[in-house]
């Protein structure tokens, strides 16, 4: 019979907590503090309301592995003089920082692992929980080389059990980076010395292998001895470190709020993290992470999508083009659970038992067609001359009742065409750093007018709006549509004529920033003669069963029920704060020159 048999309901689950035998709790997050499954874990994760380990998600990024190349994995481990006195400065700021301000530190390691939910992963384990509280505490809302930093307790306290054996013995991990237990990154023997030497007991925790002797590793346990830390000493003079307050940086929250960070020192006066394609690489990944947490995202190919969202921030706003579509894409699609508008839909919304004939045959249309615009089964081609049909009727239903611009107006003001949540502070920002903004729609593009005049006051000088426009005569009764119509699957710059000075303004542009809702948006950058980086954004508003895998597989990133334009606009405040990194750098280095 089995000890379980003996202990109580109560006493065997405490047993088993955090064991593979557990199926209501996570073992791993349990034993590393991360979870490859993240939120999607089908057990629980159990953050620790106590603890003396501190979190760091993802903090150190490694300057020499690429994550978008195929021998990334080859080269981790792979430690070079210059790659290693950049992790040894990286690990001694952040070492001195939190040891002088939070309280002893006990051990830290940083996650060698190049798995998303480990990778860069610092744990700072303190001698006493209160000093690890006070630590999470005061990095709320501190960033680090221009990064925000994510500080949360660990249920981590011995990392014996958190490191992988075969690692640790350095006969070599069947899983290599990839290994759901910790690889950890080990420090130079001489930033060993300096921080843990003249402690009665210093971790030693490095893989035993070709980088690690055992005769060196001998020397170094009587170097520890002899070495004295003593009184916050640390065995040389200690290099200052700047802190620069900031004011404007927009969180995942997406609410202003004034934050600090300490900044990295660099491991060659030539090669600044704080700039350039690493500060990028680095941007984009903590994006990447903040977009894929929301439980309204979907992504398909998340390394792909950072790859991308690093060359819109890397390229900067000088060659940022913005395509939008307008209904359900930057207009709602539904409020407190009921639909809302379209731009054609304001004549149906407007019927007041007048014009019955005109609005019993605008619904017939809509039933008709609607159905096969969003058909699963049929291709694009088939659908084309079926929305062509429907364009033309309804536009020529339109004309016939003669409808004035101010009774227009006043339908556009009566209807439930709402803009989304943050879409004016979306289309302001755009417009705040000059970023040429096509609207593309099938729908009305006088209304779209309306819509942006009565609910942000204005429309947007960098906004340029390609639809169908409705002509009026001179007593201001609509009496015809401009051409070409524009219909759902044939928004492209291919229907506009080039000479138009706006597309001079836009051929330098190389990155779009694609918005839609439809299949048919996904093309609207046809026709951008320079572009290299496409991020296509789509809002799939309903029929998520589907239309979610096709979804999926034409937009990196796909957003299920969203009413509100945040991704977009994180994208856009992570640019604004690169490019304040680099400016505010800039000007560091002018100065010191200077100096």
């Amino acid at each position: 019979m089995s000890s379980s048999n003996h202990l109580s309901g109560a006493e065997y689950l405490a047993s088993i907590y955090g064991t593979e035998k557990d199926k209501v709790n996570c073992s791993f997050y349990f034993k590393i503090g991360a979870c490859r499954h993240g939120d999607k874990c089908s057990r629980t994760h159990n953050m620790p309301t106590f603890s003396q380990t501190v979190l760091l998600k993802n903090l150190y990024h490694n300057p020499v592995i690429d994550m978008r190349q195929a021998d990334a994995f080859s080269k981790v481990g792979q430690l070079n003089n210059e790659e290693q006195q950049f992790f040894d400065d990286f690990f001694e700021e952040i070492f001195e920082e939190l040891n002088d301000k939070y309280g002893r530190i006990e051990e830290m390691n940083v996650c060698d692992n190049i798995g998303e939910h480990m990778i860069g992963n610092v744990y700072i384990k303190f001698c006493r929980e209160e000093d690890a509280e006070n630590c999470v505490k005061g990095l709320e809302n501190r960033w680090f080389n221009g990064e925000p930093i994510y500080a949360e307790l660990s249920p981590v306290t011995d990392f014996r059990e958190a490191c992988c054996r075969q690692y640790e013995l350095g006969v070599g991990c069947t899983k290599g980076a990839f290994c759901n237990f910790m690889h950890l990154k080990p420090i130079s023997r001489e930033l060993r010395r300096k921080l843990y030497g003249g402690r009665a007991r210093s971790p030693d925790r490095f893989p035993r292998g070709d980088r690690f002797r055992d005769s060196d590793r001998r020397d170094d346990r009587r170097d520890d001895r002899r070495d004295s830390r003593g009184g916050g000493d640390y065995g040389g003079e200690r290099r200052r470190r700047s802190r620069s307050p900031r004011d404007h940086l927009q969180v995942a929250t997406l609410f202003l709020q004034p934050f600090s960070y300490f900044q990295r020192r660099t491991f060659s006066s030539t090669h600044n993290p704080q700039s350039g394609k690493l500060a990028a690489n680095m941007s984009a990944q903590i994006l990447t992470d903040l977009i894929n947490n929301s439980n309204v995202v979907r992504i398909k190919d998340p390394i792909g999508v950072r790859t991308k969202i690093e060359g819109i921030i890397q390229a900067g706003f000088a060659k940022l083009l913005v395509i939008t579509d307008f209904d359900y894409t930057l207009s709602r699609h539904s409020k407190d659970g009921k639909p809302c508008g379209t731009t054609h839909g304001i004549f149906e919304q407007a019927y007041n038992g007048t014009r019955e004939d005109f609005h019993a045959e605008l619904l017939k249309l809509r039933t008709m067609y609607l159905d096969i615009e969003y058909s699963p089964t049929m291709s694009i081609a088939e659908k084309i001359p079926y929305m062509e049909q429907w364009w033309q009727r309804s536009h020529k239903l339109i004309v016939e009742n003669k409808f004035h611009e101010n009774t227009i107006k006043e339908y556009t003001k009566q209807s439930s065409v709402l803009l989304r949540d943050n879409a004016p502070e979306f289309l302001n920002t755009v417009d705040q750093h000059n970023v040429p903004l096509v609207l593309f729609s099938a729908g009305l593009g006088n209304v779209i007018e309306y819509v942006l005049e009565q609910q942000m006051g204005t429309v947007p000088k960098s906004l340029h709006i390609l639809s169908n426009m409705m002509q009026y005569d001179e007593e201001g009764i609509c009496v015809s549509f401009s051409d070409p119509l524009i219909h759902t699957f044939n928004k492209n710059s291919t229907v506009v004529k080039k000479e138009e000075p706006f597309f001079h303004k836009i051929s330098d542009r190389t990155c779009v920033l694609l918005l839609g809702d439809s299949l048919g948006d996904i093309h609207m950058d046809v026709g951008v003669e320079k572009e290299s980086v496409v991020l296509r954004v789509g809002y799939l508003n309903f029929n998520f069963d589907s239309l979610l895998e096709k979804y999926m597989a034409e937009y990196d990133i796909v957003l299920l029920n969203d009413q509100t334009m945040d991704v977009p606009l994180m994208i856009f405040n992570q640019m604004h704060e690169h490019s304040h990194s680099n400016n505010q750098k800039s000007g560091e280095d002018r100065q010191k020159e200077k100096n």
